[in-house]
Parts: structure tokens; sequence; C-alpha cells
């Protein structure tokens, strides 16, 4: 009887622990969305910017590896000719 109610007390732990834990992940899904419509926007806003400007702009990841380069980038450092992109100039 004893370890009936422990076994009762126990699960009922459990039960509020799966539901907090799934209310705070709900929290956090509903957040990261929120995040993402947010760099959504601002890429939209932003990149055309970027596509446009008449400097060259490359973007380089935490690891270094490139993310964009706008057309002015590959016209300045010659990356550009004929129709054709040459990328082995840029990582050479």
């Amino acid at each position: 009887m004893k370890d009936e109610r422990m076994a009762k007390r126990k699960h009922q732990g459990l039960k509020k622990e799966l539901l907090h834990r799934t209310l705070e992940l709900a929290s956090t899904k509903a957040e990261l969305k929120q995040v993402r419509e947010l760099l959504e926007k601002e890429r939209e806003t932003f990149f055309p910017i970027l596509h446009k400007a008449p400097y060259g702009i490359a973007i380089i990841d935490n690891d270094g590896n490139v993310t964009y380069i706008n057309p002015a980038f590959y016209q300045h450092h010659g990356l550009y000719h004929g129709g054709h992109l040459y990328w082995k100039r840029l990582v050479s």
C-alpha cells in the first residue's frame, strides 16, 4: 500500500514535470518562429540593398564559408567575365 502511494506520487510528479517541460518547449518554439519571421523580414529588406550596392560586399560565416557575394564584388575582383564566374581566383 505504501509503495503504491509512493509510485502514484512519483507518477504525479513526473506528469507535472512533463507538462512543465512541454509548455516550456511550446514557448521556445513560438519564440523561435518569431525570430525566424523577423530574420526573413530583415533579409527581404537588406539583401536587395546589398545586391544593388555599387561596392563589393562578401558575407562570410563563422566557419569561413562565403555565404553571399554581391555583383559588384565579382566585377571588382575580376571574377565575372563573359557570363562565367571564376571562383578559383577567389579561393586560390
